[in-house]
C-alpha cells in the first residue's frame, strides 16, 4: 500500500516522501519556481498527465497542510492546480516504455511507431470489427503507465450489425481510422512538451 507524507519546510519549499508498505521509495522537495512533470501513481487518474509544470505556490487544505501546487503549464502557459503526490521531476524515458517485461515479450511501440496493419479495440470497433485472438503487440504512452494491446486487423471479425435502417453511416473504413490516428498524433505532439 502506498503512503503519501507532505513535509513543510517553509512557505516556498516542501519535500514529499513516498513509501510502499513501509519502505521508502523516492523523497522530492518541491520549491517555487521550481519545474515538475505530472504523473500520478494512480493509472486511472488522467488529468493533466504528462504535462510539464513550474511550481507558483502551494495551496493547503483547512488544517494549514499544502494539499495542492498552482503550477504554470510549459505548453500553453495557463494555471492550473495538481496534487503534490502526482509530480515527479523526470518522467518516465522511451526506451523504459518499450522494454518487454519477462513474462510478456510481444513488442511494445511508441504511438508514432505503431504499423498500419496493428489496431487499437478502439479503433476496431469504430470499424465495427471485434478482435478474435489474443493481441499481438501493445502500444504504450510517455504519460501514461498502462500499456494498450494492439490486434491484426486479419485477426478480427464483423461484428453483427444491428437490425433497422439507419442514413447514417455507423463504421469507418481502415484509412478514414488511419488518418484518426495520425490527426490524434499530430494534436498529441502540440500537447505534449519536447524530449
Amino acid at each position: 500500500m502506498r503512503t503519501y507524507e507532505v513535509r513543510y519546510l517553509d512557505n516556498s519549499k516542501v519535500q514529499l516522501v513516498y513509501s510502499s508498505f513501509g519502505e521508502v521509495k523516492r523523497v522530492v522537495t518541491i520549491k517555487v519556481g521550481d519545474s515538475f512533470y505530472v504523473q500520478p501513481d494512480n493509472p486511472k487518474k488522467l488529468l493533466h498527465r504528462g504535462r510539464h509544470c513550474i511550481i507558483k505556490d502551494f495551496q493547503k487544505d483547512d488544517i494549514g497542510n499544502p494539499s495542492q501546487v498552482i503550477v504554470t503549464f510549459s505548453d500553453n502557459g495557463r494555471s492550473g492546480k495538481v496534487d503534490i503526490q502526482d509530480l515527479v521531476v523526470t518522467p518516465k524515458t522511451a526506451e523504459d516504455l518499450i522494454q518487454p517485461s519477462p513474462q510478456n515479450d510481444l513488442p511494445r511501440f511508441l504511438p508514432e511507431e505503431v504499423p498500419g496493419d496493428l489496431l487499437t479495440r478502439n479503433e476496431l470497433k469504430s470499424m465495427g470489427r471485434k478482435p478474435v485472438r489474443n493481441c499481438s503487440a501493445y502500444v504504450v504512452y510517455r504519460e501514461q503507465p498502462n500499456e494498450f494491446e494492439l490486434y491484426h486487423i486479419d485477426d478480427s471479425i464483423e461484428t453483427k450489425k444491428q437490425s433497422g435502417f439507419s442514413i447514417v453511416r455507423k463504421d469507418f473504413t481502415l484509412t478514414e481510422v488511419l488518418e484518426k490516428r495520425q490527426r490524434a498524433l499530430r494534436v498529441r505532439r502540440k500537447q505534449l512538451p519536447p524530449q
